[in-house]
Formats: structure tokens, C-alpha cells, sequence
């Protein structure tokens, strides 16, 4: 299929074989917009699409997707000066998520010979980082343990890491006790599920972009027990599953607060589709309007990138024509 690009925006067709010598085209293009004043405007520079396999979170060109993702990067900041927390919230229509961020913390021995989290520094901003979340990779040392039987058999465990599935790039996971003075404990909380003791296992947040291989995804399909594959097109979202959403409408209100300085919110509603693509295959024709896949705002740039993704399918028939071209719509942001 012979593609073709009548706008000013970074757009891409990526053409896959499927069974029964039928392909899926997948079109794709991105937008990037000033935040302002609550209202969008066109960027004098447009960001790029993500088409690099080797991106540790699911690049613009992933095959199986339907859903759409909000991710914020930056930093999080007090409302003003220094502080030794502070909160981020990411709100997304009717639904919200916060964060909680503090200074650097360790764990240290409490009056009573417990472990207890110091108190946090202060800072003048914490960065929106999964390497600040919950989690991490810990060397446990060789070690003699029982196997549990009734002939008291025992096996070696040789020297070996240990991480925590969710996020292996986090820090705060802790698998002994004595071991766990002095080290560090996340900067990134969530607020319903704050560390209190050592071998607390909460849920890691962020919201940047979260890895491919983490094991919060698995949440999309794992319910009760069960491998549902009916979710499995949400594997591949780059935000993490508490802000991944079956889809976003035009006009949806995306607000985000706590990751300026002096406590400037960000918000915008959710446009138009920007662009069409009109595919004709022999002497069919049809008009395809994108959705929303990816919202990614910069927030240190009070900017945000906006993903647009419509996919077909078709037969391949020798010597037939097809052609798909790229064109603004109405929604399109003049001047």
C-alpha cells in the first residue's frame, strides 16, 4: 500500500502480515501542543514518533492496542520553596491518581530496636522516575535452607539477585531485616498504601512511562485466579495499568498538578482528531478517523504529545491498487 503524508505532522504506516495472505496497515501520528491557559496550541516543534524497538517502554508502533495511555514526566515539586513532601495528582475525566513525594529517607534502628523510616529531607524537587517508586534488585548471599519434608532434607541456595517484579528499577525492597539499615526507601508513594515497615510490599507508582517488562501489566489479564485474555490488548499501554484507559473522547479534561513550580496546574481537554486517513483498496473506499492512543506530557516543558492511531485490514490481491493518505480534519489547529 503506497502512503502519503498531506500534513505537517511526524505520521507512519506500518504495514503487518497476518493469516490467510491478509495484512493490517496501522497508521499513526502524532501531535505535539503548547499547555497554556488551560487551552492547547500547536508547537513550533514537533515531536517525533517513538518507532524504536529497543525504548524499555512499548514504543508508538506496538501491533496489539486498544486502549489509551496518560503518562506525565518531570519532576515532582512543593508549592513552594523547600519541602519534605509533596503530592502530584494526575486526573483524567472522573478519575484521578496521586503520588506522594518525599525527601531521601533510610531506614534506622527505632527506640524500641525496630526498623523505622527517617525523617524525610527536604528538597526543591523529586524526580517522576520508576528508579524513585517502590521496588529494586537486592544480592542475597548463599544460604542452607530446608526443604520442608519429613526427612528434614536441606538444599543449597547459591549466591543470587532477588527483585521485585513490578519494578526492578525502584528502591526500598528489602528481603532481610538485618540487612536493611541505611538503605534507602522510595521517594515515590502511593498514598493509600504508605511504607510503615520494611517488609511492607506496596504498590509502585509513577507516572512515567512504565517498563515493557514489568509486572504490574498483569493486572490486565489476572482476575481472580485466571488468565483472561481479553485484556490482553492492554499489554501493551505505556502508562502503567492505573493510568491506562479503554479510550479517551474529545473533550475528556486532563489535569495535572504538583509537577510545576510555584503549584501551576496543567490542563487541557482532550481534542478532536486532528487527521483523517482515506484508504481506497481496488475500487473501495473508506475514511478512517483516529483515536487518542498516547497522552505524554512533558511537564517541565508544559507540553504534551498526543498519539493517533487507526488501523484496516485487507486482502492482498496481485496487481491490485491501494493507496492510504494522510490529511487534516477540521480540527485541525490553524496558525
Amino acid at each position: 500500500m503506497r502512503f502519503s503524508n498531506d500534513t505537517p505532522l511526524p505520521a507512519a504506516m506500518l504495514p503487518n502480515a497476518e493469516q490467510d495472505d491478509r495484512v493490517t496497515a496501522i497508521f499513526l501520528a502524532a501531535i505535539t501542543y503548547r499547555i497554556a491557559g488551560g487551552r492547547l496550541a500547536l508547537a513550533a516543534a514537533q515531536r517525533p514518533l517513538l518507532l524504536d524497538p529497543a525504548l524499555p517502554y512499548p514504543h508508538d508502533g506496538m501491533l496489539q492496542k486498544s486502549v489509551a495511555s496518560v503518562c506525565a514526566t518531570g519532576f515532582v515539586y512543593p508549592k513552594e520553596g523547600r519541602a519534605r513532601e509533596a503530592t502530584a495528582v494526575l486526573r483524567v475525566g472522573d478519575r484521578d491518581a496521586a503520588i506522594v513525594a518525599y525527601g531521601q529517607r533510610v531506614w534506622q534502628r527505632s527506640v524500641g530496636g525496630g526498623l523505622a523510616p527517617s525523617a524525610p529531607l527536604a528538597f526543591e524537587r523529586v524526580e517522576m522516575s520508576w528508579r524513585n517508586a517502590y521496588g529494586g534488585v537486592v544480592q542475597e548471599p548463599a544460604r542452607v535452607v530446608s526443604l520442608g519434608d519429613d526427612d528434614g532434607g536441606e538444599a543449597f541456595v547459591p549466591e543470587h539477585e532477588s527483585g521485585y517484579p513490578h519494578n526492578f528499577e525502584g528502591k526500598g525492597f528489602i528481603t532481610d531485616a538485618a540487612r536493611a539499615q541505611d538503605q534507602p526507601l522510595p521517594q515515590l508513594e502511593h498514598p493509600e498504601q504508605l511504607i510503615r515497615r520494611w517488609n511492607d510490599r506496596p504498590e509502585p507508582v509513577c507516572f512515567a512511562p512504565y517498563p515493557l517488562w514489568g509486572g504490574l501489566r498483569a493486572a490486565h489479564v489476572w482476575h481472580d485466579q485466571q488468565f483472561d485474555q481479553s485484556g490482553a490488548s492492554k499489554l501493551a499501554s505505556r502508562a502503567a495499568p492505573r493510568t491506562t484507559f479503554d479510550a479517551i473522547a474529545p473533550g475528556t479534561r486532563i489535569a495535572l498538578g504538583g509537577m510545576r513550580p510555584g503549584g501551576e496546574a496543567l490542563v487541557f481537554e482532550a481534542p478532536a482528531p486532528p487527521v483523517a486517513v482515506t484508504v481506497a483498496v481496488g475500487g473501495a473506499s473508506e475514511r478512517l478517523v483516529p483515536a487518542l492512543d498516547a497522552v505524554d506530557i512533558d511537564a517541565e516543558a508544559a507540553e504534551v504529545r498526543l498519539l493517533w492511531r487507526a488501523s484496516v485490514s485487507y486482502g492482498l490481491v496481485q496487481l491490485e491498487h491501494r493507496r492510504a493518505r494522510l490529511e487534516a480534519t477540521e480540527a485541525f489547529p490553524r496558525g
